[in-house]
């Protein structure tokens, strides 16, 4: 499962070994990524995977170090890097590029503290260990953001080269401007014969391996760039979740697992315990199904504008799938627990 799959690491190895080590320059980033509704656009090399994650853009060659690189140790010839919305950044920590560097290194202690370039203009390097380094620049337009590269211990500098020729390529895009929101209503009518029996099936395709049962009257879009399938009972030409509206999103990662349990359990030690949104996690196995899974709803979901948010971990003898389910502000999760758990109990990757 863990292996030297990028050519571009080998290339950095054998040019370390001649004596010839490669810089940012020498670099050819052919795959270009702009997510959809993101502030981001990145290049990066072709056989790496890459995600958008709550505004950020994580690259790797491993699909799974990108779920599990905050908490688990890469393995070698792992690398994930982290780039992270510059619209949250710059409101949070502001636009001076020393001010956010300090806040950084506020709240983790740093090794090493250098001044480089990005797109000609002034940035800090921070080195945190031999795991990780971070960078802090401007993307312009009164945007700034830093970027966070993780490597098996003691590779970090064979991966830097990288690191800083993806920086140098990544762009801010402008956000949409959004209409004024319309004003809640007091009283909302429910249409809850959405759910109706599962009488339409997702049979996934070679990008998206995975198949699940869903509501008929449901809209279903695949994004293969990110291996995954939305599912909704509103039209996706919607930027936010309608008061009334679900919204499921399912993402496979085909690999072998060969101990289901342990790994699931793994899965609830090394991440779901330190989860910040979800204060109660639950294991559960049901029809061929285990994993973990957490729900956040109340006050905390309103902060997003939704009744609930509930995150999942599903593991099988051959891969990961990973379902997300929001709740317009107006539904109820208990009444919309039951639609989302027959479709997670449906889910299976196809070999």
């Amino acid at each position: 499962m863990k292996t030297l799959r990028s050519l571009l690491y080998c290339s950095l190895i054998v040019a370390l070994l001649l004596g010839a080590p490669l810089t940012a320059q020498d670099i050819v980033l052919t795959e270009f990524y702009a997510p959809f509704n993101g502030n981001l656009s990145a290049y990066y090399p072709a056989g790496f995977d890459r995600i958008f994650s709550h505004g950020d853009i994580l690259i790797s060659n491993d699909p799974s170090a990108m779920t599990w690189y905050a908490t688990i140790p890469l393995n070698a010839g792992e690398v994930v890097i982290v780039l992270r919305d510059p619209v949250r950044i710059t409101r949070e920590l502001g636009t001076d590029i020393d001010a956010v560097a300090d806040a950084l290194s506020a709240a983790t202690p740093m090794q090493e503290r250098s001044a480089l370039t990005v797109h000609g203009q002034p940035a800090v390097r921070l080195v945190e260990s031999d795991e990780q380094v971070h960078v802090v620049f401007d993307l312009g337009a009164g945007q700034v953001t830093y970027a966070t590269l993780v490597t098996f211990a003691g590779e970090r500098t064979d991966f830097e080269p990288l690191f800083f020729a993806i920086l140098e390529q990544a762009a801010f895009v402008e956000p949409e401007v959004e209409p004024a929101p319309e004003p809640e209503p007091t009283n909302v009518r429910i249409d809850h014969q959405l759910r109706s029996p599962f009488n339409a099936h997702y049979d996934g395709s070679v990008s998206i391996p995975v198949s699940f049962d869903y509501p008929a009257d449901w809209n279903i879009d695949e994004f293969l760039y990110e291996k995954s399938v939305y599912l909704s009972n509103a039209p996706f030409s919607d930027e936010q979740i309608g008061a009334e509206n679900m919204l499921v999103m399912v993402q496979v990662f085909p690999q072998p697992i060969a101990d289901v349990p342990h790994f699931r359990d793994l899965i609830l030690a090394r991440y779901w315990e330190h989860n910040g949104y979800f204060q109660e996690t639950t294991l559960f196995s049901q029809a061929g199904v285990t994993g973990v899974y957490g729900v956040l709803t109340g006050p905390d979901a309103r902060d997003f504008e939704l009744n609930y948010y509930l995150n999942a971990d599903l593991v099988f003898e051959n891969g990961l799938v990973y379902v997300e389910a929001y709740g317009g502000w107006a539904r109820d999760y208990d009444e919309d627990e039951t639609i989302i758990f027959d479709l997670i109990k449906s889910v299976r990757i196809l070999d």
